[in-house]
This record gives C-alpha cells, sequence and structure tokens, in this order.
C-alpha cells in the first residue's frame, strides 16, 4: 500500500510487507431472524445506526445487542477502533507534520460523542457490566454466541478467533459505513523491516528489503492470510481475501512513525476511556489528551 505509515519527516523508516484492517462482522442468524439484509457497500453513519437499532428491538431479548467497535475489556486500548471514526468525519488526531493535537477540535469531538452515544444514549453497544451479565469475558466471545449482530474489529484476528469457536455463528464482512465526509478504517501493519542504524552492510540490506517486498515474494501470500502490503498484488488476489477487505485497504489510514509514538497514543488510549465508561464528558477527555500530547511534542 502506501509508504506514508513508514515515513517520518520524508524519511523512510520501515517496508512492511502485509497489511490489515478492520472491517464490520455480522451476525448473519440475527440479520435473518429480524427479516433485515445485511449492510450494502455504501451504507452510512446513518443507516448503521437505524441498522444497530432495528437489531436491538427485532430480537425480543434484552442481551442480544446491534452494534460495538472492539475494545479490550480491561485495557483503555481504543485509537486503532475509534481513530477512524474521527478521520470519517472529517476530523484529525495530529495535523500533518506530527506537531499539533487536533483531538480537541469540533470534528474530532463530534466523531467521539456519536460513537458514545451509541452505548449510553441508544443502547445499542453493551457496555461492560452487560457484556459480563451475558456471560462473556469479551466482545469477541459475545458475538460467538450470538448476542451482538454488528462489531467493527480487526478483520484478520476476528475471523481466526471466530473460526476457533465451533459454535459460532454464520458471519459475513462488510465494509465499515460511510462517514458524513469520507470512508476510513486502520491500516494495521503486520510486518515490517527496518534496516538497523549500526548495520555494517547497508546496500546488501536495501538489496534484501527491496526483493522481500518486492511482486517476487509477495505473490507467496497464502490464501486466509493477511493481504500483500503491494496494492497491485492485494488487488490481484482479491478473490482470496474478498472485495471488502481489498476495498477497505483502499482507504485505510494510520498515524504516521514517530519518536514518542507510544506515550502519544497511551494518552490517546488512557483518558478516552472514561468516556466509554460513561465517567466523563467528550469536551473533558479531549481536553485531557491534547494537554498531555502537546508536552510531548514540546
Amino acid at each position: 500500500m502506501s509508504t506514508e505509515p513508514s515515513t517520518w519527516r520524508a524519511d523512510l523508516y520501515t517496508l512492511h510487507t502485509e497489511v490489515d484492517t478492520n472491517l464490520v462482522f455480522c451476525n448473519k442468524a440475527l440479520f435473518a431472524r429480524a427479516g433485515l439484509a445485511l449492510p450494502e457497500r455504501d451504507w452510512t453513519w446513518t443507516e448503521l445506526l437505524e441498522t444497530a437499532r432495528e437489531l436491538r428491538r427485532g430480537q425480543g431479548a434484552k442481551s442480544v445487542y446491534g452494534f460495538a467497535p472492539y475494545l479490550w475489556m480491561d485495557d483503555p486500548s481504543s485509537h486503532d477502533t475509534t481513530t477512524p471514526w474521527i478521520w470519517a468525519n472529517g476530523g484529525e488526531v495530529f495535523d500533518r507534520d506530527m506537531t499539533k493535537p487536533l483531538i480537541d477540535q469540533p470534528k474530532a469531538q463530534e466523531a467521539l460523542q456519536w460513537l458514545a452515544d451509541l452505548r449510553h444514549s441508544h443502547r445499542v453497544w453493551p457496555t461492560t457490566k452487560e457484556i459480563r451479565a451475558a456471560g462473556a469475558s469479551e466482545l469477541e466471545l459475545l458475538f460467538a454466541k450470538g448476542q451482538l449482530s454488528l462489531l467493527y474489529v480487526l478483520r484478520g484476528w476476528m475471523r481466526q478467533g471466530l473460526l476457533g469457536h465451533s459454535s459460532s455463528p454464520q458471519f459475513d464482512m462488510v465494509e465499515p459505513p460511510q462517514g458524513p465526509a469520507a470512508r476510513a478504517s486502520w491500516l494495521h501493519v503486520q510486518a515490517s523491516y527496518f534496516i538497523g542504524a549500526a548495520t555494517q552492510v547497508p546496500d546488501q540490506a536495501r538489496q534484501f528489503l527491496t526483493w522481500w517486498t518486492g511482486g517476487e515474494v509477495q505473490r507467496m501470500t497464502i490464501p486466509g492470510t493477511r493481504p500483500p502490503a503491494r496494492r497491485s498484488l492485494a488487488t490481484e488476489l482479491r478473490d482470496w481475501f474478498g472485495p471488502a477487505v481489498v476495498e477497505g485497504l483502499e482507504y485505510a489510514r494510520t498515524i504516521p512513525p514517530h519518536p514518542q509514538w507510544r506515550e502519544l497514543i497511551a494518552a490517546y488510549d488512557e483518558d478516552v476511556w472514561p468516556l466509554w465508561q460513561g465517567k466523563a464528558t467528550v469536551e473533558e477527555v479531549t481536553e485531557e489528551v491534547a494537554r498531555k500530547q502537546r508536552l510531548l511534542l514540546g
């Protein structure tokens, strides 16, 4: 795909060979029970909410939920699950040069509020307490138990996890819905190769990386595994991975590398977490994230 995820201040730091992205997994049995068709490719945020409400109401049981973006139950890791919704609303987390946080700006706040409302106002996204009350330790198991209709999560990990549950419902994958401003998803760089600063054979290392990320090796991709990073080959292998995966990768993004990337993302994860728990407002959490990130960025 693009080399942007490997570039910082115009310098190329890595080359990636495998990528993946977040998709929406659909429980086909729950859709059929509610008399609903699976989402179309061009569905929107509005249609997602309408569908999730119908799935929540249509089951006749409080323990069946409409939609959830995947978050760890006891670990506030959320940037790769919630950042794309900010992008889809026309917002950004950082400015182009990674010098200024933008999460406290209106478009970013609107997107995070929209997600929080799914849980706290519309009640289609189960709370941690509700997930555990249903006898599941995390959203993946709730989906596998047939009590969650739509789950936004990393495609490769979720697909593998579902296949590991013999009682898993039939499922399908669709692209994330169109936001008010754009389509967006997270680009998961699954395998990257670096040339170490201390290498004594830089030319040979560069030659190896050129070969390793080239078409010859990338064509060794095995069906069912992660797509190759080369856009042309991912398209060529479309039948192996399915249109939702390949098209989803077309508008997938990530945050460019930065020397303090981990600390910047940790500030996002830790301070946005109270919003999902209903313990703070979107203004409170985003202002705190931005404050910490400004200190890190100097």
